[in-house]
């Protein structure tokens, strides 16, 4: 009995670890988060992480996050964020954005054009 049982689960031990390295994966569900980005007028700015207590002077006003999605998810929309930040004011300074973010304000820099 003894002699049958370790054969026995040594093929178990095998076959389960066959279907394990069979098992198909999904890639489709798997997902990964975004930087922080905003999408305005075709040009994506991305946080560079800094934030500051007060706008650089000669900012100008561009208006507020219109709508925002997942951070799975790119932004397809103009004045639109990938971060829960809808409503933020966004100013602008050369190619720089800053974001009123809890009462700071946070830098975004150009990361590429949509197209």
């Amino acid at each position: 009995m003894k002699k049958t049982v370790f054969p026995l689960c040594l093929v178990l031990i095998i076959a389960s670890s066959f279907f394990l390295l069979l098992k198909p994966t999904n890639h489709e569900t798997e997902s990964a988060d975004f930087p922080p980005l905003i999408l305005i007028n075709n040009i994506y700015y991305k946080s560079s992480g800094h934030c500051y207590e007060l706008l650089p002077n000669g900012s100008v006003y561009l208006g507020n996050i219109q709508s925002t999605v997942p951070s799975t998810e790119l932004p397809e929309e103009s004045f639109q964020a990938n971060d829960d930040i809808e409503g933020a004011q966004i100013y602008h300074i050369d190619d720089q954005l800053f974001v009123l973010i809890n009462e700071q304000w946070w830098e975004y820099l150009i990361l590429h054009d949509h197209k």
